[in-house]
């Protein structure tokens, strides 16, 4: 049997970009949230692009390299500029959630009218 295992980033006022996040403009100004990932000079081995210190790329592409798929919200797939035409995790599907179409998204899987 499988195991799930969650990763979730929020911050505290229930956002998680920082002031005005726009497409070409990553997830908005002074979002300390994600520096960690760009401000060392180990690449990782899992994620395009980042950067980190050793001891954090170490633990970082060790849990990075479990993941099955990922799930984005439509707002932060969008202002996270639809995560460069593909999904963040170059080898596992991306599923965006959203109330409506995504534009850049062609396939839909599931479409979930309501919940209860």
């Amino acid at each position: 049997m499988s195991k799930v295992f969650t990763a979730l980033a929020v911050s505290v006022d229930g956002s998680i970009t920082g002031r005005e996040p726009r497409a070409g403009h990553g997830l908005g100004d002074g979002s300390a949230l994600f520096d960690w990932y760009f401000d060392g000079d180990t690449p990782s081995e899992v994620f395009d692009g980042f950067r980190m210190s050793a001891p954090s790329a170490a633990v970082f592409d060790r849990l990075a390299g479990r993941v099955g798929a990922i799930v984005a919200g439509r707002r932060t797939y969008e202002d996270s500029d639809r995560f460069g035409g593909g999904s963040p995790h170059r080898d596992v599907p991306l599923f965006v959630v959203s109330h409506g179409p995504v534009a850049g998204v062609t396939h839909l899987h599931y479409q979930v009218e309501s919940a209860a």
